[in-house]
């Protein structure tokens, strides 16, 4: 399970670079990205690039709201994509959804929000902004 993994220190599910990705993806290809030790530089690039290169970064939670906010932002693009996925969403879910998930226990989220605290900031900066970007949209509606 991934609790025995992240209890036994096992590279596969604590390894720092395994959950970073997404910190490294939007930092870029500058070298420092990958070689800034404390990770402050790269938290602090990644969320420059998101706020000056990306309309829209939604959340896998939240998808219904990413489509619409695609939708809004990008019609051009993504004219009816809000309705399909709220038409084909659900069973979209349900055929992809993980059976039997097991989430960890709240010592494991501690552990891990201790091991990649860049990521979990980073995530949280793009929850914030998204719900920003949200809120922004419905009022103009």
């Amino acid at each position: 399970s991934f609790e025995e993994c992240v209890y036994k220190k096992k590279e596969g599910c604590t390894g720092r670079h395994v959950f970073m990705k997404m910190l490294y993806y939007f930092c870029g290809q500058d070298p420092r990205c990958w070689f800034d030790k404390s990770r402050s530089w790269t938290l602090a690039k990644a969320k420059q690039n998101l706020v000056k290169y990306y309309s829209v970064v939604g959340i896998v939670e939240d998808m219904d709201s990413f489509f619409y906010a695609l939708e809004k932002r990008m019609p051009r693009f993504f004219k009816g994509a809000f309705g399909l996925f709220g038409r084909y969403g659900s069973s979209l879910k349900e055929a992809y959804k993980t059976k039997g998930k097991i989430y960890p226990s709240e010592e494991v989220r501690t552990i891990m929000k201790k091991n990649m605290p860049e990521a979990f900031e980073l995530y949280y900066f793009v929850k914030q902004r998204f719900h920003n970007l949200l809120d922004k949209l419905m009022e103009s509606s």
